[in-house]
């Protein structure tokens, strides 16, 4: 049972093709070319790129084409045998009001000649699922948790293959310090100056000011208060008789003592220690789809429907005008008439 698309101005209500061709496709097309949204007619020119298995482009050149109608929902375009897309899905770039393209994902369901040797398709907008080469989440870095390294959700080629064809436009996130060695992010933490162990540990000291003793917080300890272990001098008051201070370094892996702790990685699957002077910097791109708005792009469609018939309103009453111009109204025949009579008496005629 066929259900009837709903009407609108520039809608197209029914499912054949501009040629006609769509009565002669099978009943599988048929159900594949149904959509639940109002198609709204659409004649521009687009370009299309098929998509490979992969993700990749299946060319370095996109394909032109002609649009035939839009919809919230789906798209279809006309092209030359030629240039035949043979992919299930492909990428759809049209022109901007403002300049530039924008791009989507089209999932392509039917294909059909038409009356003049070239040929008709038509699918749905796909938008951020597996078939969408296009979706954000992959054209950002992100952590790998088994690598320990920023990834992206395609191929590094793959990516530069769609930037060489102008649909995405790379720019920098941001940059990151890695392991020289693999490429790794590192964890930050003070360490050793000698080996870059953060396994090390420091002494809290306290300085009593009057007698400007320094010695371990322990030595000053008494079960119910402090007392300086060289003047005896007790109940002591923190910032009034004496200051916290930070001991040597002590590190447990090396055995060195003394000097202040430096800033150190660890990476975490090389194993390799280093400073800061020692690492890499990354640089972390993200790539960015300037996306086609359906919705907008009917709107466009209605828009340009209304004006070529405005046009052609205007162009009828503008000819009406003209013609109207150039007849004489029936004032003018009567003056015609008059001074014909009045010519005809001056010449002695009955």
């Amino acid at each position: 049972m066929k259900h009837p698309l709903p009407t609108g101005n520039a809608s197209i209500e029914r499912r054949a093709s501009s040629d006609g061709s769509a009565d002669s496709s099978s009943g599988s097309d048929r159900t594949h070319d149904q959509r639940s949204a109002p198609r709204h007619a659409s004649t521009m020119p687009v370009v299309i790129i098929a998509v490979l298995l992969d993700g990749r482009p299946g060319s370095l050149h996109w394909v032109d084409a002609t649009s035939v109608d839009v919809s919230r929902t789906g798209f279809s375009f006309i092209i030359d045998h030629s240039d035949m897309i043979p992919t299930r899905t492909a990428v759809v770039g049209i022109d901007r009001t403002t300049g530039g393209r924008e791009f989507s994902s089209l999932a392509i369901a039917h294909r059909r000649p038409t009356e003049d040797g070239r040929c008709r398709i038509g699918g749905a907008w796909v938008s951020d699922t597996p078939d969408d080469v296009l979706q954000e989440n992959k054209l950002r870095p992100r952590i790998d948790p088994a690598s320990l390294s920023f990834v992206y959700g395609w191929s590094q080629d793959l990516l530069d293959a769609w930037t060489q064809l102008g649909v995405m436009r790379r720019y920098l996130v941001d940059r990151v310090l890695v392991c020289a060695e693999c490429g790794s992010l590192p964890s930050w933490r003070k360490g050793c100056q000698n080996c870059g162990s953060g396994r090390i540990h420091r002494d809290r000291l306290i300085h009593h000011f009057a007698c400007a003793h320094v010695d371990r917080a322990s030595e000053f300890e008494r079960a119910s208060d402090l007392q300086c272990p060289k003047c005896r001098t007790n109940q002591l008051i923190v910032g009034s008789d004496y200051e916290f201070i930070d001991g040597p370094v002590e590190c447990y892996d090396c055995g060195s003592r003394g000097g202040q702790p430096m800033m150190s990685g660890m990476c975490h699957r090389c194993m390799e220690r280093f400073d800061e002077q020692s690492t890499r910097e990354q640089l972390l791109y993200g790539y960015h789809v300037d996306r086609i708005d359906p919705t907008e792009l009917c709107l466009r469609a209605n828009a340009k429907v209304a004006a070529t018939q405005d046009g052609s309103a205007d162009k009828v009453a503008n000819g009406d005008k003209v013609a109207n111009a150039d007849k004489p109204s029936s004032a003018d025949n009567a003056a015609s008439a008059d001074k014909g009579s009045s010519a005809d008496k001056g010449h002695g005629r009955p």
